[in-house]
């Protein structure tokens, strides 16, 4: 017999235990009527209370396998996001690409990552700039250089290698958005 796991999450603070596993049953009843055995654990082990689903994936009644491929996932990501509607939770509408688990904890934790070491350049040479030549003079003096083409739809700001030691090979690139840099008053897209 093998397993099946799929979680469920929710906003920190935004359920109770009790709630976040009431929901997690109700997924599981939706998902996978009577015919897979499912076992639902609601847990807080990262911060944010979320259900685990083990399912044993032979149906009890026909032998049939369980399929769990993308359509399923979809599938429960719709459920699930009907059910967080109804009870007035939080639905993440546009779910982006996320953040690497090694970086998440370590700006969760308030360790220095490449990432929260560049918004802080960031902030910095906004706070000190008032148009685009300055913003990049400033990055420039903490150590970044930012690349702006015409034909180009983003910014490119790169690590400079003399601010990050001898040997250093490759760069760390973020984006921002150019409108950003011309009206220096917010960041509208950084991504790596």
């Amino acid at each position: 017999m093998w397993l099946t796991t799929r979680t469920k999450a929710s906003k920190t603070g935004e359920v109770t235990p009790e709630q976040c596993h009431r929901l997690g049953v109700e997924l599981a009843q939706k998902m996978w009527r009577d015919k897979y055995q499912v076992l639902v654990a609601t847990h807080f082990n990262t911060g944010t209370l979320h259900n685990h689903f083990v399912l044993q994936p032979v149906c009890l009644w026909d032998g049939k396998k369980y399929d769990c491929n993308k359509r399923e996932y979809y599938r429960m990501r719709q459920l699930s996001d009907e059910m967080c509607r109804r009870e007035g939770l939080t639905v993440i509408e546009s779910p982006g690409r996320r953040a690497p688990r090694q970086i998440y904890f370590a700006e969760k934790n308030g360790e220095p990552t490449k990432y929260n070491l560049m918004r802080e350049a960031i902030d910095e040479a906004l706070s000190c700039s008032c148009n685009e030549a300055e913003f990049e003079t400033a990055l420039r003096q903490l150590g970044y250089r930012v690349y702006l083409g015409f034909n180009v739809k983003y910014a490119t700001i790169v690590r400079s290698a003399q601010s990050v030691g001898h040997g250093f090979i490759g760069s760390a690139k973020n984006t921002t958005d150019r409108q950003f840099l011309r009206d220096s008053t917010k960041i509208c897209n950084m991504t790596d």
